[in-house]
């Protein structure tokens, strides 16, 4: 049974009265399967942002690899000026 049914089910009393042992069972088991898909969702949402966090400093690592590249570029093209025919 598709968990959306067995809310429904249990908050109609379809499995027994409140009290009853087998109504206790079910709601047991719903809270169960809950609290499962729940835990999914808490790793799913842990694991894309210990992915965005490894991009982000991958990225990081990147940008001062293209400021250290840019710099020395920089430095070389004065010096060839410099050194250039006047």
């Amino acid at each position: 049974m598709p968990l959306d049914e067995a809310r429904i089910a249990i908050a109609t009393k379809q499995f027994g009265d409140i009290d009853s042992p087998n109504h206790h069972l079910c709601s047991a088991w719903l809270m169960a399967k809950e609290a499962g898909l729940r835990d999914l969702r808490e790793e799913e949402t842990l694991s894309i942002s210990r992915r965005a966090l490894a991009m982000s400093e991958s990225a990081r690592k990147w940008a001062i690899i293209a400021i250290v590249v840019s710099s020395i570029t920089a430095i070389i093209m004065t010096i060839i000026q410099t050194m250039g025919p006047k």
